[in-house]
């Protein structure tokens, strides 16, 4: 039987030595309450047959029984999964690569991933409104991405919400993300600072990077928004809208063209490594 399938994914008490805007995105209680939230509205709210949640800091998540009865009532599949992050990930490569680790260890360990040919993927704590909508508008497209929003570096990849096929995965994702942030760790000679402004790489860079060619070459984009659960202004959201809608944030000819002008400029530290 085909499985409607969800991955969610973040970290329910992260390590303090991660690079966190506040205190309070490093309260355990906090954050352990809004992953339950989330994976409520999915189990209730969604279509949803099959959820996929993964905790990174091998924590005791303490609605787990509760979660698993609500998915028994529901006969929808709930698997929560978790294990201990390698350390080097959130405390030096940023988190974004934390999460990387999460979804190739989903892959690995997941006794449902492989069940169905393709799942949407959902940072943990969001809760796309129209969910049910998004299934059935991409439910004849294997492979979705869009772009995260308006940013100073245009080639990048949302991953905050994403459809993928298993088969995807495992030949353009499952272990090349990684490797490409060990391989920027481990140079002698990669300049942090011709590459952002920031004092880590986004996750978002890397998948741009990573899945360039087949952006540039294969992808047939459906001009579609989730409807994200964000805590921005009316305004900024607004814009967000119009601007997916005039198709400025998928991979497009607009995005080749400033992939043509823009790539080696932004990627060239990255290009370096691999000469």
């Amino acid at each position: 039987m085909e499985l409607n399938t969800l991955v969610l994914t973040w970290t329910i008490s992260p390590s303090a030595k991660t690079l966190w805007k506040s205190k309070k995105e490093l309260n355990t209680f906090v954050r352990e309450k809004e992953y339950f939230d989330a994976i409520y509205y999915y189990l209730v709210e969604s279509d949803f047959n099959t959820i996929i949640f993964c905790d990174n800091s091998n924590y005791n998540f303490q609605y787990k029984n509760i979660l698993l009865k609500i998915a028994e009532d529901k006969w929808k599949n709930l698997e929560l999964l978790k294990f201990e992050w390698n350390p080097i990930y959130p405390e030096k490569y940023w988190y974004g690569a934390w999460e990387q680790e999460i979804l190739d260890y989903i892959f690995d360990n997941s006794k449902y991933i492989h069940k169905n040919k393709t799942r949407f993927k959902i940072t943990g704590r969001y809760i796309i409104k129209n969910i049910n909508d998004t299934i059935k508008q991409l439910e004849w497209q294997d492979i979705y991405f869009q772009k995260p929003g308006i940013r100073a570096r245009w080639l990048n990849v949302g991953t905050a919400f994403f459809k993928i096929s298993n088969d995807f995965y495992r030949n353009n994702i499952y272990m090349h993300v990684l490797k490409v942030f060990d391989d920027i760790f481990s140079s002698k000679t990669f300049d942090m600072r011709n590459f952002t402004s920031y004092p880590y790489i986004s996750v978002e860079y890397i998948y741009y990077y990573v899945l360039r060619e087949f952006f540039l070459k294969e992808y047939s984009t459906h001009n579609y928004i989730a409807n994200n659960y964000i805590k921005d202004t009316k305004l900024h959201y607004f814009l967000y809208h119009l601007i997916v809608k005039t198709w400025m944030l998928d991979f497009n000819k607009f995005n080749n063209l400033i992939d043509t002008i823009f790539f080696k400029n932004m990627y060239g530290e990255i290009i370096n490594l691999y000469k």
